[in-house]
């Protein structure tokens, strides 16, 4: 027996694709960001701070960018993956595990308490271990160029 999709059920059914889709990530606002990294490790050592503008495109894939950001940071002569991440409306968490010359492990969580301000930490163990604490603040509109 066919049947038919009634406007009850197509309604239920885009409800539904809308709000995965809602889950997926943050909602970050595009604009002027200030960026500041402090590492734990190191006494007194100033955090780092740069200035960057997020595109929509940037804070749509913010997730992937941070895992892929992630990776850079890792040297070329390890092999590495993502064991774990997820993403939420609130938080990003994920989980990198390096073999090879130096066995690490790094795990990130980021909070996000507003679509203009998040902060987290990630935390490298291994051969050397180290703290990085991460802070992200909308300043406003890109500049024009």
């Amino acid at each position: 027996m066919v049947k038919k999709l009634t406007p009850t059920l197509i309604a239920i059914a885009a409800l539904t694709c809308a709000s995965i889709s809602w889950a997926r990530g943050p909602e970050l606002r595009p604009g002027l960001w200030k960026f500041s990294e402090t590492t734990q490790t190191v006494a007194g050592e100033p955090p780092h701070t740069f200035q960057h503008c997020l595109t929509p495109t940037d804070v749509k894939d913010f997730g992937d960018n941070i895992i892929a950001g992630q990776g850079q940071r890792l040297t070329d002569r390890i092999h590495c993956q993502v064991t774990s991440f997820s993403e939420t409306r609130s938080a990003i968490n994920w989980t990198y595990r390096c073999a090879g010359e130096s066995n690490l492990t790094s795990v990130g969580a980021i909070n996000f308490d507003s679509p203009s301000h998040y902060s987290g930490i990630i935390k490298t163990s291994g051969t050397m271990s180290s703290s990085l604490l991460i802070e992200g603040t909308r300043l406003g509109a890109c500049p024009a160029e």
